[in-house]
């Protein structure tokens, strides 16, 4: 796989780097990136379980004009590169000037928001009605496969818009199944306006 960032064994837990979203982020965690499907493109090819890279929570500090900014998400290792040192010796300098930042900074929650996966759904209103008191049944974590396993909902349902629903399933691209399926802990049914 081509992989224009910074090589993964280079990466640093609380380091500063730039990513594709502006400002400057300290690595929070990583978590291996395996492959949930098979792939043949231009630049890149893999199987389903490859290791293909690296998955990382960073916490942005501040802007690119050193304004101060607090906001956490998870990317693609390939996507950071290192903050100069320059850059550091400011951000550090920034903190040590406003202690009460760093501390609201550091005590900031590390949880990124969810990867959303969609799916559109076409549903009657009886199916609509017999789907929701199902999906309460779901565990706390669950595959796709066992979602329809549970639900009972026909595959046949799913197709391209125009729906009458999407459904959409909350996850983290590392959180997958043995078999390198992903795995989601929250399901929303969402009627679409007609």
């Amino acid at each position: 796989m081509e992989n224009n960032g910074i090589n993964n064994k280079d990466l640093q837990v609380g380091e500063w780097y730039t990513c594709y979203s502006a400002g400057f982020w300290q690595l929070i965690q990583t978590f291996p990136k395996y492959a949930s499907f098979d792939y043949v493109g231009e630049n890149a090819k893999w199987k389903k379980g490859d290791l293909i890279g690296q998955w990382c929570i960073v916490k942005k500090a501040f802007t690119p004009k050193m304004k101060k900014s607090i906001r956490v998400e998870f990317t693609d290792s390939a996507w950071l590169k290192p903050a100069s040192e320059e850059t550091v010796c400011q951000i550090n300098q920034l903190f040590q000037d406003d202690p009460k930042y760093k501390k609201r900074f550091d005590l900031f929650d590390n949880t990124p928001a969810p990867m959303i996966t969609n799916q559109w759904v076409s549903l009657t209103d009886s199916e609509e009605a017999d789907l929701i008191p199902k999906m309460r049944l779901l565990p706390p974590r669950f595959s796709i496969d066992q979602f329809y396993s549970i639900t009972q909902i026909s595959k046949s349902c799913f197709h391209k818009p125009p729906t009458s629903h999407l459904l959409n399933f909350s996850g983290y691209p590392w959180d997958l199944t043995d078999c390198f399926d992903e795995i989601y802990f929250k399901a929303d049914l969402i009627r679409l306006n007609p």
